[in-house]
């Protein structure tokens, strides 16, 4: 390892690194996998781009860069599933799985909803579920899809389902402020402050430190009177 002038350590394994780059840069692709710790790859941030289970260095810089179509081609055409899902897409239980290999499929989770995200930010909620409902079946306890999910279906008009969705989160864990945050959502885009307040007053008794829900409580009640 060698001591850098700001006082850090460039580690053997950092120099591995900018030497495959230097010597391969550009003239065949360079990749970093998706459980590569952050800190290896986090130095090339703006020039990575996400492309499913990699991110691959490109010549142009950003911020969260994605490559939507790289993305879904990897889920539609090159993905097998073997072991993870079913031919008909459900979950395969059929083959034990340990705890540490079932929490490596959370990154095929994070992929799956990287999709939902862009496809809700164009407005298109139907493919934002099926990309959302995907993500859950890899790793049904990754929170980010769990606190948008029920959104997508609300705006896909399924109040209903969206209603229920995060009942039945909150039913299960009733100490995640994030779901009380999204059924209260859900109540004030369907037209019932009233629903909405109801849950505000629930979830602050029982996640008091969230800061959000005190928010909530404040506009729905300026809001009716």
């Amino acid at each position: 390892p060698m001591r850098m002038k700001n006082g850090g350590i460039f580690w053997r394994r950092d120099q591995a690194v900018r030497k495959i780059i230097t010597e391969s840069i550009w003239q065949r692709p360079v990749y970093f996998a998706v459980t590569v710790p952050s800190e290896i790859w986090d130095p090339y941030r703006k020039h990575l781009e996400m492309q499913g289970m990699v991110r691959r260095l490109v010549d142009y810089r950003g911020d969260h860069l994605m490559d939507e179509y790289a993305m879904i081609r990897g889920f539609r055409d090159f993905f097998k599933y073997r072991g993870v899902l079913t031919g008909e897409g459900k979950v395969d239980n059929s083959i034990y799985k340990t705890e540490d290999t079932r929490s490596m499929f959370v990154n095929y989770s994070v992929a799956a909803f990287q999709i939902a995200q862009i496809k809700a930010s164009e407005g298109n909620y139907e493919d934002a579920i099926e990309w959302g409902e995907l993500s859950l079946k890899f790793n049904e306890t990754f929170e980010w899809t769990r606190k948008y999910l029920g959104l997508y279906y609300n705006r896909s008009g399924q109040t209903g389902k969206a209603i229920e969705f995060y009942k039945g989160l909150i039913e299960e864990n009733p100490y995640v402020g994030a779901y009380y945050a999204g059924l209260i959502t859900v109540y004030e885009e369907s037209g019932q402050p009233l629903a909405a307040l109801e849950v505000v007053d629930r979830g602050i008794s029982n996640v008091p430190d969230e800061r959000d829900l005190y928010v909530y409580g404040f506009q729905i009640s300026t809001g009716l009177g």
